[in-house]
């Protein structure tokens, strides 16, 4: 996470560790539907309005890094596949488009 402190990143990982991440789950951060872990992050009461903001833009701007923080706990094989389903998904639709 690029403009958050490693600190702030821990926290916001242990907050959706357990959080199943699937098929669906990589598309609708593709697409930049991250109102769920937004809204999320606000509820949490762990972070103050500036950063909870800063977490907002950022995953807007870069919502890879969205599902870095949802499998920031996960073991590295399925680290692999959902980074790779997220790959797939870009040359699909480069080739689409």
């Amino acid at each position: 996470m690029g403009t958050a402190s490693p600190g702030i990143r821990d926290l916001v990982v242990a907050l959706f560790d357990g959080d199943e991440v699937d098929g669906a789950v990589v598309q609708r951060i593709r697409v930049g539907d991250i109102g769920p872990w937004a809204e999320a992050v606000d509820r949490s009461g762990l972070f103050g309005r500036e950063v909870a903001a800063q977490l907002r833009q950022q995953w807007t701007e870069e919502p890879r890094a969205l599902l870095d923080v949802l499998l920031g706990t996960a073991g590295d094989l399925t680290r692999r596949r959902w980074f790779g389903e997220w790959e797939t998904r870009s040359v699909s639709e480069r080739l689409i488009s």
